[in-house]
Parts: structure tokens; sequence; C-alpha cells
């Protein structure tokens, strides 16, 4: 049962013990690293073309949107894919918090990265202001 288990493992590029037994057969260390490596590519794979498909049909209803006259503008969809083996978002908050505290990271950038954003141009950042810091900006503007 378990080499049935490891051959659908490997035709889906699944790592070696995702859904058999890891410890009937021994792997060397290049063996588990590939068979983790083949994992890897596939879900990037799988991410890569879910992101497509996503921003395909926002795409399709805005056209629709358009067309209808039900709601004018742009749309923009943003999708960020976690590792949750490799990251731990949790520290990364913590430590991009530190950065802010200390001054090294501006606020508009701690907000963008958080709300999933864009936060590169001045205008980018004038908006999370607006958006997320609205009596910061109140401030600014009665000091002008």
């Amino acid at each position: 049962m378990n080499e049935i288990l490891r051959r659908i493992e490997f035709n889906c590029a699944l790592a070696y013990g995702t859904i058999s037994n890891p410890e009937t057969v021994d792997k060397t260390a290049e063996e588990i690293r590939t068979s983790r490596q083949r994992s890897y590519v596939a879900a990037s794979d799988v991410q890569k073309a879910l992101e497509t498909a996503l921003c395909d049909a926002v795409d399709a209803a805005g056209v629709l949107a358009d067309l209808y006259g039900l709601a004018p503008g742009n749309c923009r969809i943003a999708c960020t894919w976690g590792d949750s083996v490799l990251e731990d978002s949790e520290k990364e908050f913590s430590r991009r918090m530190q950065l802010v505290s200390s001054g090294l990271l501006k606020d508009e950038l701690m907000l963008g990265w958080y709300f999933g954003e864009p936060c590169e141009t001045p205008a980018e950042q004038q908006a999370i202001r607006e958006k997320y810091m609205p009596e910061m900006e109140k401030l600014l503007r009665d000091t002008e």
C-alpha cells in the first residue's frame, strides 16, 4: 500500500512522506531535497496558474461592468503566496514593526505590506496615508 501512495506522490509532484509513510524507506539527503524541490515547484506552478485565472476572471468581470455601466474604473488584484513551511508571518510582522519603531521603515510601507496595497510611489504612499492614517493626514494638512 505504501508503494502505491509513493507512486501517487511522485505523479502528483508531492514530497515523499506527504501521504505515504516516510519512515518505511530510507532516503538520502539528496533524494529528500529533490522530492521537496519537486513539490515546491509544483505548488509554485499551481499558484501561478491560479493567479492568472483570478486576474482573467477579474478582467472579464470588469469588462462586463463597464459594458453595462455598473462599476466604472479599474480593478487591480494582488496575490501573495506565502510558504508556510519557510515563512513565519508573525516573525516577519514583528521584524517590520521593530523597523518602524526604530524609524528605519516608513509607516506607509509597513501598512502597504500588511494590507497588500501598492506602496512604491509617493502617490501610492499618499493613498495609504489617506486610507489608513486619516488623523495623521489631518495633522499634516493643519501644519501646512
